[in-house]
């Protein structure tokens, strides 16, 4: 086993990107809450707020109380849309980024198990031999988003009720 080295130096602020994770059960607050949070964040960095709505619009339901950028998005909820979606945002140079709600990046159409699924039908068809064998060789591509995230320091992702944050 290879030995891990350290350093340490002593601590100076830095602009270092914050990536934001709220989990809750449904009707908790969490959109509200990351609605807030933003507003807050917006005061330091500046620039606008993008709400990334997969929620069939209900971000609006806010439009009165906090001033945002409301970008629908719809099915397929790929990991690729959501870095297409949130390069959008960068590109109008957002000053904070909502995405409302991730658990479509997984579980929704075009998300991350019907990929995955369709991935193990392209290598493996209906072998379930060979579907387990395959089982470890589909790319998680959801890696582009975190990746995407922390490169723009502009993302504040709002978790599904059953989604954990991730943070790579």
């Amino acid at each position: 086993m290879t030995t891990r080295s350290f350093e340490d130096r002593v601590a100076i602020r830095e602009r270092v990107p914050l990536l934001i994770g709220l989990g809750g059960p449904s009707g908790s607050g969490k959109t509200f809450s990351a609605l807030r949070l933003a507003t807050g964040m917006q005061r330091v960095t500046g620039g606008e707020i993008y709400f990334i709505d997969t929620e069939a619009r209900r971000a609006l339901h806010y439009a009165e109380q906090f001033n945002f950028r409301h970008v629908e998005f719809k099915a397929p909820f790929s990991p690729l849309d959501y870095l297409a979606a949130i390069e959008f945002c960068v590109k109008k140079a957002a000053g904070v980024v909502i995405v409302d709600s991730m658990s479509h990046e997984h579980e929704g159409p075009g998300g991350v198990l019907e990929w995955h699924e369709a991935e193990l039908d392209r290598m493996a068809g209906d072998d379930y031999k060979k579907r387990d064998q395959a089982e470890g060789r589909a790319p998680p591509t959801h890696q582009h988003d975190l990746a995407a995230w922390r490169e723009s320091g502009r993302v504040f992702p709002r978790e599904g009720e059953d989604q954990a944050a991730e943070e790579g």
